[in-house]
């Protein structure tokens, strides 16, 4: 699959800082070794001889992080790819500064349908700042939906730029950097890579934000802090909306049981994913529902062997009533949750509502999580391979419900409202 690649003319920086070893802190900066002086000729100014020296130095540095990145892709990837007819040469190395080479990596391991597991993940550089704002991109328009502390009052307004462009013209720029498995994934995960100032300069962006057309100045955060506060357990994950159902939640809605299976993990809250789905099982007993709906909107995966309880469960339900499942998915819904949905699709009449889903039905994944040894970028590289990979790396719903920010804000859920429907 082909990719533009990103590149940006920049001043060459005369100095440069040293750079990391394998054992030393991670950064995102793009650092190369300092320059050395060679012996002088008094009568003459070194500073040609230094710049030059400085900029073999930096392009030596490039160099090497993008052989690393080759061989990764060639021989630890499950599906070797070859990046060298796609990599830059050494001028255009030479004219980057820090935030191009990074842009630079991000495109050469991103853009691949099934591979939303490899790539540059913000979330997976120690030293990346992001803005403290979580963006979404509605059917009606790009909004603010959750901030940190300090930042509520922006939660609700509209982006109407990003870099001194609008938003979708800004996504479009910057969606060769950023991993998928399909184009809903990489609309999921989008508004994450838009709220890293770094980004947008590696793409010849000012890193600029206007709401509601006036600009407004914000202080980036370090990335720990900002997945904390958005509870983003892993640097993969897509940032969905803010919700205020539980992780894992059963509840009974009209003549429904609604099981919100929002993340594929052994254990969370105190209890296992055994437990979570003998309470399922016990409020289906009780409440003899005309359906159940599972709700996997958001959820990002996980451990793939923590769905089959769930999975059996369902699979015995609909045994008697084939109509009985209706599953909601959308962009964020993504690797062990697409791979779970995509088996109740074929195992059962279970029909999709919502967005097509993030994840592809068959997927690499297993990402393992390398350090480039000059620059200290994070690249996470998929080494297994899971699902159906004959079937389209999208997966069609049943029924298309588009997600406006109207709705949420009046608290309104059409994609539930749609399921719930005989």
């Amino acid at each position: 699959m082909g990719r533009g690649r990103v590149l940006v003319a920049v001043v060459v920086l005369a100095t440069v800082s040293a750079g990391c070893s394998d054992e030393g802190p991670s950064s995102t900066g793009t650092t190369s070794p300092t320059a050395t002086s060679t012996s002088r000729d008094p009568t003459t100014s070194a500073a040609p001889a230094t710049e030059s020296v400085a900029e073999a130095s930096v392009v030596a540095a490039r160099r090497a992080d993008l052989a690393t990145v080759t061989e990764l892709f060639e021989t630890r990837h499950v599906a070797p790819l070859d990046l060298g007819p796609e990599l830059p040469d050494d001028a255009e190395l030479a004219a980057m500064d820090e935030p191009a080479f990074l842009a630079t990596v991000m495109d050469a391991t991103a853009g691949r349908a099934r591979d939303g597991h490899s790539g540059v993940f913000p979330l997976a550089q120690p030293d990346m700042q992001l803005w403290p704002l979580q963006l979404y991109p509605f059917a009606d328009g790009w909004r603010v939906v959750a901030a940190l502390p300090g930042h509520d009052d922006l939660v609700g307004r509209e982006v109407t730029a990003i870099g001194g462009r609008e938003p979708d013209a800004t996504a479009d720029l910057v969606a060769p950097l950023v991993p998928r498995d399909n184009d809903a994934s990489l609309r999921g995960r989008l508004p994450q890579y838009l709220v890293v100032p770094e980004v947008l300069a590696g793409v010849g962006l000012a890193p600029t934000l206007e709401l509601d057309g006036q600009d407004v100045a914000l202080d980036p955060v370090p990335a720990r802090d900002y997945a904390t506060h958005f509870d983003l357990f892993d640097p993969l994950v897509c940032p969905g909306l803010p919700s205020e159902v539980p992780t894992w939640d059963v509840r009974t809605v009209d003549d429904a049981v609604v099981v919100r299976w929002g993340r594929v993990v052994f254990r969370l809250d105190g209890r296992s994913h055994r437990e979570f789905v003998d309470e399922v099982a016990t409020t289906i007993e009780s409440a003899d529902p005309a359906r159940v709906v599972l709700d996997l909107r958001d959820n990002p995966g996980g451990e793939l062997p923590a769905n089959a309880p769930l999975v059996d469960l369902l699979q015995d339900v609909t045994a008697d009533d084939p109509d009985a499942l209706r599953i909601l998915v959308g962009r964020c819904t993504f690797s062990a949750a697409a791979l779970m949905a995509a088996e109740l699709r074929t195992t059962t009449d279970a029909r999709l509502l919502g967005e097509t889903m993030g994840g592809a039905p068959g997927l690499w994944a297993d990402a393992r999580l390398h350090r480039l040894p000059e620059s200290g970028i994070q690249v996470h590289v998929a080494t297994g391979a899971y699902g159906d990979m004959d079937r389209p790396a999208a997966t069609v719903v049943d029924r298309e419900v588009p997600v406006r920010w109207d709705d949420h804000a009046a608290g309104r859920d059409p994609t539930l409202a749609a399921a719930l429907q005989p």
